[in-house]
């Protein structure tokens, strides 16, 4: 049987073009309606704004990158097998629901729900247990990092 590929250079710039949208969106509404001011020092839209501004720099210059580069054809790291596809879209599909459930159960069971899941089903290794131990256990550690260092360190707000 023949694997099938797909060209997928510029769908993860249409989604990130719509985040970055987002992003802006919800910064200028915090701004405008809920009177937070952006460039104070206690602005708590400050490291949002940093994230976006970043992504939409590196957004323009990996565009431009990969528009001069697109006369190449040799270049085959934009074609994906249909297996990677199917992967790609379970993986967008489970983060709309881990943004969906964050109101819900908060941040710390959320992502360490979604991130086991995620790593278990991402891992290539045979064995299940190993996977599913793998999965545990960086997710029990990493999680609480995470949320240390972002709370606690950054004082940003975490759902």
């Amino acid at each position: 049987m023949m694997k099938r590929e797909r060209n997928i250079l510029y769908v993860p710039y249409a989604f990130l073009v719509l985040v970055i949208i987002l992003m802006f969106h919800n910064l200028f509404t915090m701004m405008f309606k809920s009177k937070i001011k952006l460039f104070e020092i206690r602005s708590p839209l400050i490291f949002c704004f940093i994230v976006a501004f970043g992504l939409l720099v590196f957004l323009v210059l990996s565009i431009m990158d990969d528009i001069k580069n697109a006369d190449n054809t040799e270049n085959k790291s934009t074609f994906i097998e249909d297996e990677d596809l199917k992967r790609i879209i379970l993986y967008v599909i489970g983060l709309i629901v881990y943004v969906r459930l964050l109101p819900i159960f908060h941040f710390m069971t959320t992502t360490m729900i979604f991130m086991i899941i995620v790593t278990f089903l991402l891992n290539d290794s045979k064995k299940v247990t190993h996977k599913l131990l793998q999965s545990i256990i960086s997710s029990v550690i990493l999680v609480p990092v995470v949320y240390y260092v972002f709370y606690e360190i950054f004082d940003v707000m975490l759902p």
